[in-house]
C-alpha cells in the first residue's frame, strides 16, 4: 500500500508541477515511515487479539491525525470546535477502553 501511495504522489507531483520546500521532503518521509510502522503493528495486533477487537482499536489512529491537525497544523481555531474534538476523543477512548476489556 505504501508503494502505491508513493507512486500516486509522484504522478500527482509531476502532473501538477508542484513546488515544495526541501525540508518538507524529510518530514513527509518521516510521517510516512511512522504511518507504515503503525500499519504493520495494527496487522500484528489483528493476528494476536482477533479481528473483532483489533479493528476498532486500530481505527483510533484517526484521533492521532485529528490531534496532529489541531496542535501542529493549527487547523482548528474556535474554542467550541476544540471542545467538540475533546468530547469526541473522550467518547472514542472510552469505547477503546471498554472494548479492550471485552
Amino acid at each position: 500500500m505504501s508503494l502505491g501511495i508513493v507512486a500516486v504522489a509522484l504522478v500527482t507531483f509531476f502532473i501538477k508541477k508542484a513546488k515544495f520546500e526541501k525540508k518538507a521532503i524529510g518530514l513527509s518521509a518521516a510521517s510516512g515511515v511512522i504511518w507504515n510502522i503503525g500499519n504493520l503493528l495494527s496487522v500484528t495486533a489483528i493476528s494476536l487479539v482477533g479481528l473483532a477487537k483489533a479493528i476498532p482499536i486500530t481505527q483510533s489512529c484517526t484521533l492521532i491525525a485529528v490531534l496532529w491537525g489541531v496542535f501542529y497544523f493549527k487547523e482548528i481555531k474556535k474554542g467550541r470546535d476544540k471542545i467538540q474534538i475533546i468530547i469526541g476523543a473522550i467518547i472514542l477512548l472510552s469505547g477503546v477502553a471498554i472494548l479492550s476489556q471485552a
